[in-house]
């Protein structure tokens, strides 16, 4: 089956909002076995609309859109859909009903500083528009929002329309749309998908180290994709037999864990902090940060994961000098002699973090994430940090590129596998 994504949103063409529904919807429809060939980012505009997705119901089994689905002028998905599909749009009076009901329950609405309230009669007339669905499309309810999506059937292909408000539409994917989209492939020879994550590694490394694993009339494709977080290889393998596409994948993994070793850090696709918070929970271990140029990034990532409380203490952002001498205890000769960043006061603040917390590891990290702030001797990029345990205080130092976003995301990153790496070896 091969699937298109298009995006619906003049929004998304202006700059300063990233598009992320379509990078959502490959990663989901990639796991399902579910090739993506094309994906689209189109404006409101209602012929522009129109002519892609004539395009994409034309070449693609499975089309899939999100956006355009409010209820304001701009909102033309169903519209453009009920034409190109030759339907008309009907009233589906239970959506109405609900979209109604929804609104009983926000009659009063607190307003204002001094807490009055404002009583909030009747639904806007606007709001009707989303009753409103293409006949004998299948409703795909959507629990956390006012915009239902559809599912239409057209000439033996498949139509997902799902609005674009990321938290509704993968809300609704995950209750409904991953369901259908498993009945359809049931009994097809989908592609199974691996992703195989690693940090530590240029691209260019991964690259030569794997292009003599997958030949492509062996029903197996390789792909890299590099980015601040490492390099992740992508294996998809046409479905076989059970046990044949098991060996098959788990032939090419041990295959990879001979060459690259502990840069791998997951082989199910994980993030790292995931991998560091399930290593960590399992040796019942508890872990305080001390961040300075990451600016709590790393204690963020890590309490995104549910049950973090499990083994994240504390963090710390220590941003300045006065911070790191008054919150940690680092001593101002060592800031005064070596400067901020670098490896003495990165192994200052694992310590001290750790003394105050009393847990049994403590990070430290500290370094230039730029623009400015570089120095002849130490360039923006470079970061310091520790880890202290029990036995001692482990430290390492690196150099990376990029923006001050990118870079932020880099030193996060290798803090973290500075943990991971630490575990595997104790």
């Amino acid at each position: 089956m091969h699937a298109e994504i298009i995006t619906i949103g003049s929004e998304l063409l202006l700059g300063g909002r990233p598009e992320t529904n379509s990078l959502f919807l490959v990663n989901e429809l990639a796991r399902l076995g579910i090739q993506i060939k094309w994906k689209t980012v189109v404006g409101d505009e209602e012929k522009d609309i129109t002519e892609v997705l004539k395009r994409a119901l034309q070449r693609s089994d499975l089309v899939m859109t999100t956006g355009g689905l409010g209820s304001t002028l701009d909102d033309l998905t169903k519209k453009v859909v009920a034409k190109v599909t030759r339907r008309r749009l009907v009233l589906k009076e239970d959506l109405l009903q609900d979209l109604q009901d929804r609104f009983q329950k926000r009659r009063h609405l607190p307003i204002g500083l001094l807490g009055k309230t404002s009583p909030l009669e009747k639904m806007p007339k606007s709001y009707e528009r989303q009753a409103l669905l293409p006949s004998q499309a299948q409703v795909l309810k959507n629990p956390v929002g006012t915009a239902s999506g559809f599912v239409l059937e057209c000439g033996g292909h498949y139509l997902v329309v799902l609005p674009g408000v990321p938290h509704e539409m993968r809300r609704i994917f995950a209750d409904s749309v991953r369901g259908i989209l498993q009945k359809l492939v049931r009994g097809s020879r989908p592609f199974v998908l691996q992703v195989i994550r690693t940090f530590g590694l240029t691209e260019v490394k991964v690259g030569e180290a794997t292009k003599d694993l997958v030949e492509p009339s062996a029903g197996q494709k390789l792909g890299l994709v590099a980015g601040s977080t490492g390099v992740d290889i992508y294996i998809m393998t046409r479905m076989g037999s059970a046990a044949k596409t098991g060996d098959s994948i788990e032939g090419l993994k041990e295959t990879l864990r001979k060459r690259f070793g502990e840069a791998i850090y997951s082989e199910e696709g994980r993030d790292m902090e995931e991998v560091v918070g399930l290593a960590l929970k399992k040796r019942g271990l508890q872990l305080a940060i001390a961040e300075s140029c990451t600016g709590g990034l790393i204690g963020h990532r890590l309490t995104n994961i549910p049950g973090s409380s499990a083994y994240l203490e504390r963090g710390v952002i220590c941003y300045s000098d006065l911070s790191k001498i008054e919150m940690l205890q680092v001593p101002a000769e060592i800031i005064a002699r070596y400067g901020a960043v670098s490896s003495q006061v990165a192994i200052a603040l694992a310590e001290g973090v750790r003394k105050i917390s009393k847990t049994d590891l403590g990070l430290g990290v500290t370094g230039i994430a730029g623009p400015g702030g570089d120095t002849p001797t130490k360039a923006v990029g470079l970061v310091h940090m520790a880890l202290a345990y029990s036995e001692g205080t482990r430290q390492e130092s690196f150099q990376f590129s990029g923006d001050r976003v990118g870079l932020k995301l880099f030193f996060s990153q290798a803090g973290l596998d500075l943990i991971r790496r630490h575990l595997l070896q104790s």
